[in-house]
């Protein structure tokens, strides 16, 4: 800043030298930069797949326009109903799982519907996840990951011709929780990215909401992770 004989106020600013002057590269990316080693790069796309109870859907809205949103949703089809629609019009569609939907369709979001892939991409699929605390949700994605082609929720709950009342007892009977496997696995993913004592009232709500058929073996299973930070204390 200068100041002239006027008692006027000048500001010379250099932005670039400026941002020169004030970063700070670390040893490991000077050295990088200098290996002319790639910064990024991209080889999967990642998609998520909505997950929700019937007429659970998520909706967005901002405040006071609560009505104008709901009017908006109504009938509109999520990933998840859309491809119920798929599975009821095109008999291809109905091999596929619902996780693996995505290798050989495209959802469109301004049409809200499945199309055909027309070019191979690298794709990563992930469902999103839900807590055993809400019994059926948990239960809904657990038959997703089991039951190809579905045609409906209700479709998904038909066991053998005879339509169940909730998607546990439709996991149920097709035994896939004969065995404690399938908890096992859902705490084996959430140790990927949750705290211990996440996964510790994790584990309280299998015991609470799931009835697990060995809790203690499951809860030795994963001991040293639910307390690991209570062991570097």
């Amino acid at each position: 800043m200068t100041i002239n004989n006027t008692e006027t106020y000048e500001l010379e600013y250099n932005e670039i030298k400026q941002y020169i002057s004030c970063r700070y590269v670390s040893p490991p990316e000077a050295f990088w930069r200098l290996s002319e080693y790639k910064l990024y790069g991209q080889s999967h796309t990642v998609y998520r797949l909505a997950l929700h109870l019937p007429d659970e859907q998520q909706v967005y809205y901002r405040p006071s326009e609560q009505r104008q949103a709901a009017a908006r949703t109504e009938g509109r089809d999520t990933q998840l109903t859309a491809c119920f629609k798929l599975n009821q019009s095109d008999v291809d569609a109905r091999a596929n799982l619902y996780i693996d939907i995505l290798e050989y369709y495209v959802f469109n979001k301004q049409s809200n519907t499945w199309t055909r892939r027309q070019r191979d991409r690298q794709i990563v699929t992930r469902m999103y996840s839900t807590s055993p605390r809400n019994t059926e949700k948990f239960h809904l994605r657990m038959l997703l990951l089991h039951v190809p082609g579905a045609t409906s929720f209700d479709d998904l709950n038909t066991v053998g011709g005879e339509e169940l009342p909730t998607f546990k007892d439709a996991c149920i009977r097709l035994q896939l929780l004969e065995d404690d496997n399938k908890l096992q696995m859902a705490l084996s993913a959430a140790d990927v990215y949750q705290m211990p004592r996440q996964l510790l009232n994790m584990f309280a709500m299998i015991c609470s909401f799931n009835t697990p058929q060995n809790a203690l073996h499951l809860r030795k299973d994963n001991k040293h992770r639910m307390i690991e930070d209570l062991l570097r204390k």
